[in-house]
């Protein structure tokens, strides 16, 4: 989805994309995990890459999980591009929607 920026950005910066938990090429989950949980995966990554600090871009979820690494791994967050996300509490019909999803994902091998 971001080709074309990391195309356009790569000549300048170190440009690293990754495969989150439950998506892509990770996609199988044997058990579910939060926000938190892809937040400290994040945070892992950069360690395991040795980088100390980074501009996090997040779109939607991505942005859920790019303020969460901020929240709970400030030292590690240069700064924030969110697109598409929200910092707010999820409109209650669509946590509906969501737990319908957790079900039918824990339901299929």
């Amino acid at each position: 989805m971001f080709d074309a920026q990391v195309c356009a950005l790569r000549e300048y910066y170190r440009v690293i994309t990754w495969d989150q938990r439950g998506h892509g090429q990770a996609a199988f989950v044997s058990e579910p995990f939060s926000l938190w949980d892809s937040a400290d995966d994040l945070s892992a990554l950069l360690a395991h890459l040795n980088i100390a600090q980074a501009v996090l871009l997040g779109m939607s979820q991505g942005g859920y999980v790019s303020l969460r690494a901020a929240l709970r791994y400030p030292e590690k967050v240069q700064a924030l591009v969110l697109i598409a996300t929200q910092a707010g509490v999820e409109d209650e019909n669509q946590k509906v929607v969501y737990s319908h999803l957790l079900s039918a994902w824990l339901e299929t091998p």
